[in-house]
């Protein structure tokens, strides 16, 4: 089983501007999907607490611009499998309140005169034929051992929003953090050779459940 890796750069608008030179390989249906958010004050749809919102079915606070991005009835819910905040073991324990966590990291870049990367977001897809349960176990796998344990907090959700389209997010701030939050310092982008790692280890994963 083979899969297909895209990089999507994220800037004003979500899921709108490909890059075509960034195509590695392309050998079935399954995917990974990436983009980066900036700190971008101007419109709600790019806020990465507006984003949080949306895969938890939540609804969340932006306290720096002072608006709500409202999930929590949306008719999709049900099909939310998994939502979780998964932490390297030197992220503070506070980091598990999603509101804090993503009203922190845009607080901090609130004020910078400088657009920079903030987070970025990865879409992996799974194989139609698993159960809840081994899609959430693979979930926790993945991201325990490949994003937290190289230092990064990834906010984990699984959906089966469609029967034919069961798929994983998982949104990771780029800021280094302390035991009191982010730090406006230059954010940590995830590398290509990086994102082949993902893509690989993923595969075995996958490859595991057949």
């Amino acid at each position: 089983m083979g899969m297909l890796f895209t990089y999507i750069p994220y800037y004003n608008r979500l899921f709108t501007h490909f890059d075509t030179l960034s195509l590695i390989m392309k050998e079935s249906a399954n995917e990974i999907l990436q983009h980066c958010i900036l700190n971008n004050k101007e419109e709600q749809k790019n806020s990465v607490i507006h984003v949080a919102a949306m895969h938890s079915a939540s609804d969340l606070f932006d306290i720096c611009n002072q608006r709500l991005s409202s999930f929590a009835l949306t008719p999709k819910k049900r099909y939310f499998i998994y939502c979780n905040i998964l932490l390297p073991s030197s992220a503070p324990g506070w980091f598990k309140d999603r509101s804090m966590l993503w009203n922190n990291l845009e607080q901090i870049t609130h004020n910078s005169l400088t657009q920079m990367a903030i987070a970025h977001e990865i879409k992996l897809s799974y194989p139609q034929g698993l159960t809840e349960q081994s899609m959430i176990t693979l979930a926790e796998e993945f991201v325990t051992k490949n994003i937290c344990g190289h230092n990064f907090i990834a906010d984990t959700y699984v959906h089966l929003s469609k029967p034919d389209n069961p798929h994983m997010h998982i949104l990771i701030p780029l800021l280094p953090f302390w035991k009191n939050g982010f730090k406006l310092e230059p954010s940590t982008s995830l590398s290509s050779s990086k994102l082949k790692e993902y893509e690989n280890t993923w595969k075995i994963l996958l490859n595991a459940q057949v």
